[in-house]
This record gives C-alpha cells, sequence and structure tokens, in this order.
C-alpha cells in the first residue's frame, strides 16, 4: 500500500495488475510512503490501518484488469514460485493466492470459483469497505496522463515493470473453462467492461 498525505490519497496494490508499475510512480511523488507492512492488503485491511479520517477523506483507489488474462498471469507465476519453495511460501503469505504444485488451470480456477483464492476486485470492495476508484490496467497510459494530473498536479508514464505478455490467453481456455471463469469474475467483467478476445 502507498499513501500520501500531501495529495490525500491511497494505493491498494491488487497482484498481478500493474501495481510494481503505480508503486514506481506514486512512491515518488512528494509525501509518499510506501507501507511495507503488506503490499497486497485490501480495502479492509486498509480501513483497519488508517484513522478513520484518512480512509473517509482521502481518495483511494487500484487497478483490475482483463480476468482471463489475470487468471493466466497468476497461474503461470505460481507455476514459476513453486519450483524454490522459499519464494513460494512468501508469495502465497504476501498475495493471499494459493498454488499447489502439479494443479492444472481448471482446478486453480475452482480455488477462485471456492472463494480459497480472492478476485481483484476482493482487494478493492470487501466487507463494507471500497475504494473511491477502480481503474482498467489496460487505460494506464490514458490515467498517467489525466487522472494522476488531476490528483497530484502532472502528468506521469508508468513504466513497463514485470510486464509478462499474457496476450496469447484464449489458448488456456476451453469453452467451458472461458465461461466458468466468465461466472466467478462477473464483477471485474462489468466494472470493467471486458470481453474474452
Amino acid at each position: 500500500m502507498i499513501i500520501n498525505k500531501k495529495y490525500k490519497f491511497f494505493f491498494i496494490h491488487v497482484p498481478k495488475t500493474g501495481g510494481r508499475s503505480a508503486r514506481y510512480v506514486l512512491r515518488r511523488v512528494e509525501g509518499s510512503e510506501n507501507l511495507y507492512r503488506n503490499f497486497h492488503s485490501n480495502i479492509s485491511e486498509a480501513k483497519e490501518f488508517f484513522p478513520e479520517n484518512v480512509y473517509k477523506n482521502f481518495h483511494s483507489f487500484g487497478f483490475i484488469r482483463n480476468p482471463w488474462s489475470w487468471i493466466v498471469s497468476t497461474f503461470e507465476i505460481g507455476k514459476m514460485f513453486v519450483v524454490n519453495e522459499h519464494y513460494h511460501g512468501s508469495h502465497r503469505k504476501r498475495c493471499g493466492i494459493t498454488y499447489e504444485k502439479g494443479m492444472g488451470l481448471p482446478e486453480y480456477v475452482s480455488l477462485f470459483e471456492s472463494g480459497e483464492n480472492p478476485t481483484p476486485i476482493d482487494w478493492l470492495i470487501r466487507e463494507g469497505a471500497k475504494v473511491n476508484i477502480i481503474y482498467r490496467l489496460e487505460d494506464l497510459e490514458e490515467i498517467g496522463k489525466k487522472d494522476m494530473k488531476d490528483l497530484f498536479g502532472k502528468e506521469v508514464k508508468f513504466p513497463k515493470i514485470n510486464n509478462r505478455s499474457t496476450s496469447e490467453y484464449v489458448h488456456y481456455f476451453s469453452p467451458s473453462l472461458k465461461k466458468k471463469v466468465e461466472g466467478i469474475f462477473y464483477r471485474e467483467i462489468e466494472i470493467g467492461r471486458y470481453k474474452y478476445d
């Protein structure tokens, strides 16, 4: 999480939605503090952590991304982390996303269906708490030009950090698995106007 008391905002970092790029820019804004307690704290944890006047009066935001692309990205990073148990352990704890060694994509998607794994919206809308704005990762360039200028007075260019291409995500999904993801991630699809393409 990043908080800025001068410009009165805080940022909720949803895993695999461009958060490292956003943190890179936002922590360089005068008055920003990078809260290392947990990079991936959700909005209800922020509500508990911050004084009430901060939670209520500061501008809060986070990012989502195409859910089919997001599933593939978190699935692939989960596979990478299980190769090294040290990283796997810290990844599960830090991101709150479970991946078990040898798991296929259908089993992984089932963890979201059962509620064991949170969807991106679960970081941003949760237990009576909600960020002010949910941005789409796909609009990052425009957000840097307009929204960040409105927020702290200057345009920013978000760098591409940890930019693993998952543009070929369509090859991962059978028609039934595509439909299953559509049902689980209906909030992301509605808010972000996402389509499977």
